[in-house]
């Protein structure tokens, strides 16, 4: 008697099928990653099978423990649009910044609105919304130090996308392109997001 063994990622897409022997065990797949999460193993033993078997990737949050932006991941249905968060954690106070947008194709990116956590910035919208713009802000006396919310970026998601397809969205910025007050080099880790479709 055999028996089929189906690994799957966190979004339902399958990572390995494989048919076992009663009472052998299957064999994992390489540990699957996802952006933002670290694998902490599967849901389900393998070892001595006896039945057909759905084996789902486990994942925990990155805890973030130095100054970092980073993008919420989301989930979205084919042919909506979906706000996304840019988030900063750990803000070691910010007087200016300039970062870099870059995302899947496939998205169209529909507006991007100032958080709060950057509200005492002045804030310089990009000419047009598009893959690789930046956005910018500056003060001449303002510091930002509060987490939070600094854009909410709003896309529009193919309406062909097939269930479990996963767009990833990132920023990144140059050297001197963040500062503080005293016009001092902040350096952030920038973790990126995902939009993936239900």
């Amino acid at each position: 008697v055999t028996y089929t063994v189906t690994f799957v990622d966190y979004n339902g897409n399958t990572l390995k099928t494989q048919v076992v022997e009663e009472g052998q065990s299957a064999t994992a797949p390489t540990a699957p990653t996802r952006v933002g999460y670290n694998f902490i193993g599967w849901d389900t033993d393998f070892t001595n099978v006896t039945a057909d078997l759905i084996v789902t990737a486990m994942y925990e949050p990155v805890l973030i423990t130095e100054p970092t932006i980073y993008v919420e991941n989301v989930t979205a249905e084919a042919g909506e649009s979906v706000q996304v968060a840019v988030m900063v954690k750990n803000n070691p106070g910010i007087a200016g910044a300039k970062i870099a947008i870059s995302y899947d194709l496939s998205l169209t990116l529909e507006s991007a609105d100032v958080g709060e956590a950057f509200a005492v910035l002045d804030y310089t919208k990009p000419p047009k919304l598009m893959n690789g713009c930046y956005f910018n802000w500056d003060s001449l006396d303002a510091e930002s130090n509060v987490d939070g919310t600094i854009l909410l970026l709003s896309f529009a998601v193919p309406s062909d996308a097939s269930v479990g397809t996963v767009y990833d969205i990132s920023f990144s910025y140059r050297s001197g392109d963040i500062y503080n007050v005293d016009l001092e080099d902040v350096n952030l880790d920038m973790i990126a997001g995902s939009i993936t479709v239900e």
